[in-house]
């Protein structure tokens, strides 16, 4: 199962996301890490990551992680999210925005570091497919 393209927070920038099982880690786009100025480092296997906070909207709040990135090219989103997320956050999948519904509350409290749920009073606005909503 695949989801977007939505949105996210990396820091204080807005990028698009995508969401997909079969993918088992989860990637940045090598443009966004250059156009926002992100550190990265390489693993032992000579993989470049660059880790950062990443929040994911939901309908009354977002997912919180700070992600160890592998940066890719040629993603269709900014943002890959993959099992390494899907797996901890549980997330649940809805067909109108935001594309994932809140944890329940016994979820949302037994997340495991460094994933969290925060709610938010207020909207959450956001760039979807060229257009704000």
């Amino acid at each position: 199962m695949a989801t977007g393209p939505h949105c996210c927070i990396l820091g204080e920038s807005e990028v698009s996301l995508s969401v997909n099982v079969a993918s088992k880690l989860s990637q940045i786009s090598a443009s966004v890490v250059y156009n926002l100025n992100l550190p990265c480092t390489f693993d032992i296997s000579g993989i470049q990551h660059s880790s950062v906070d990443v929040k994911v909207p939901t309908v009354g709040g977002f997912y919180f992680s700070r992600m160890n990135l592998a940066v890719s090219y040629g993603l269709s989103s900014d943002v890959l999210l993959g099992s390494d997320w899907i797996l901890p956050c549980q997330p649940v999948f809805i067909t109108r925005y935001p594309f994932i519904s809140d944890p329940g509350l016994e979820i949302g409290r037994a997340l495991p570091s460094p994933h969290s749920w925060q709610p938010i009073n207020g909207s959450f606005l956001c760039l979807q497919a060229g257009s704000l909503l």
